[in-house]
C-alpha cells in the first residue's frame, strides 16, 4: 500500500469521526482557517482525542 493511499485511509477515518462531532459547514469553515497548514488533520485528531 502506498503512502498516499494509507494517508487517504487515515483521513477517511478522521472524516467519519468528524461527522458525529460537528456539522459539515462548521468543519468546512474551520478548515478554511488552516489553508496554509499542510497537516490540518493533526489538529483535528488532537481535538478528537480530547473529546
Amino acid at each position: 500500500m502506498s503512502d498516499a493511499s494509507l494517508e487517504l485511509r487515515e483521513q477517511n477515518v478522521v472524516a467519519e469521526k468528524l461527522k458525529s462531532l460537528a456539522c459539515i459547514d462548521c468543519v468546512k469553515n474551520w478548515l478554511k482557517e488552516f489553508e496554509d497548514n499542510s497537516k490540518p488533520l493533526n489538529d483535528i485528531e488532537a481535538a478528537i482525542s480530547l473529546a
